[in-house]
């Protein structure tokens, strides 16, 4: 599953900031263009390892002060994540709801003074990362970037649920073809052998332990030797 989400908030990370080049696994988040107008820096936040981490940001300004919020503890992306709804900063010399960024942001060289943190995630579950926009000039969300905002965080909640889907799908079927091979194997044991559905069970884990291999694995290769001995 991490994987999955993993990948769900790097196709988002593409669609924000299209010009990205770099592989988003590097120490450094790979500085890219800023594919929103309206704000001066962006960057996509992981936090399904409890804090903040960039994936992928425009410039090292907003990179840096999403260090500082992991160190606090606290700040718009990780409120954000924390409520599943966007939150907005209209002037962090003025906020109070994260006093511990904003003294650290704003006695650092980062200018940045208006922020919005729009959270990713899919409908019914928690957030797994955010975006986060910022600008140097403080002052109101307006409604016609408030439209962009609502309008991008449903495509991007779109794209999540799709990936995040289609990999829950692929893990379902691989589940389902485990259990059936399982219980064929299981099956294949009691008529040759004359055991019960445990003791068959049980003789096809010993197996799988002695291997080192999983239950289904054990399981394949059971019906293969099988096979090979009816030629």
């Amino acid at each position: 599953m991490a994987s999955e989400e993993r990948e769900a908030i790097d196709l988002v990370a593409a669609d924000v900031v299209p010009a990205a080049g770099e592989s988003a696994s590097r120490p450094e988040p790979p500085t890219v263009r800023l594919g929103l107008p309206g704000f001066d820096e962006v960057a996509v936040v992981d936090h399904r390892a409890g804090s903040p981490e960039v994936v992928v940001t425009s410039a090292p300004g907003v990179a840096a002060a999403l260090t500082v919020e992991a160190c606090r503890g606290e700040g718009p992306s990780t409120e954000a994540v924390g409520a599943g709804e966007l939150v907005v900063c209209r002037d962090l010399e003025h906020e109070r709801r994260w006093p511990a960024f904003s003294g650290a942001v704003l006695g650092s060289r980062v200018a940045l003074r208006r922020w919005v943190a729009v959270p990713l995630g899919v409908p019914g579950e928690a957030a797994i990362g955010s975006v986060v926009l910022a600008s140097v000039a403080p002052g109101i969300v307006t409604p016609s970037e408030l439209s962009v905002l609502g309008a991008l965080a449903d495509r991007w909640s779109l794209a999540l649920t799709a990936r995040l889907a289609a990999g829950r799908e692929a893990r379902a079927v691989v589940a389902t073809d485990s259990v059936r091979v399982v219980g064929l194997a299981v099956g294949v044991l009691m008529a040759s052998e004359g055991l019960s559905e445990p003791e068959a069970l049980e003789l096809l884990r010993g197996r799988s332990e002695e291997s080192g291999s999983r239950l289904a694995d054990a399981a394949v290769a059971l019906l293969s030797e099988r096979r090979m001995s009816f030629r």
